[in-house]
């Protein structure tokens, strides 16, 4: 699911160029995060997740559909 010039795709089309990489995926899916951190920001809109590892930096998880009860942030 790729498009030209490394952009990847998004729904109906290309998103804007970034470095991160989107996975397709069916609903509902659990995400299980790459490292243990603290949240640093969540949103509903747009459906994002940052959270901070002081050894790994910042992993954003985006375009989610909803948060298992407890993701806030600082925990």
């Amino acid at each position: 699911p790729w498009c030209v010039n490394g952009r990847t795709r998004s729904g109906n089309g290309c998103s804007k160029p970034h470095r991160g990489t989107d996975y397709r995926a069916r609903t509902p899916l659990p995400l299980v995060a790459a490292f243990d951190g603290t949240v640093t920001a969540k949103t509903r809109r747009g459906g994002k997740l940052a959270f901070q590892n002081p050894a790994y930096g910042v992993m954003i998880y985006r375009h989610m559909d909803s948060f298992a009860p407890g993701i806030n942030v600082g925990v």
